[in-house]
């Protein structure tokens, strides 16, 4: 099983909460890598950045199965905070 990790940051609109849907202001994909460490090293070099300080909490990580026959509905949230 081959995987890749899927590195997000999200804002989140002003008032509202994190566990509630379609809340987010902003979502940029800062980009894929081939393992985890790689993605949390970026989210390290990323965190102290202007448009991230602010929103410490916005940075996920997914990874994905890359595999044809493998439905996207298998994406798994590997982390709320690096």
């Amino acid at each position: 099983m081959k995987a890749v990790y899927d590195l997000r940051h999200y804002k989140i609109r002003p008032g509202e909460r994190p566990e509630k849907q379609n809340i987010w202001q902003d979502v940029k994909d800062l980009g894929t890598y081939s393992s985890e460490s790689e993605a949390r090293a970026a989210v390290r070099r990323r965190q102290n950045q202007p448009g991230f300080r602010d929103w410490p909490d916005g940075f996920r990580i997914e990874q994905t199965v890359v595999d044809p026959d493998t439905p996207l509905s298998t994406r798994l949230a590997l982390q709320d905070r690096p």
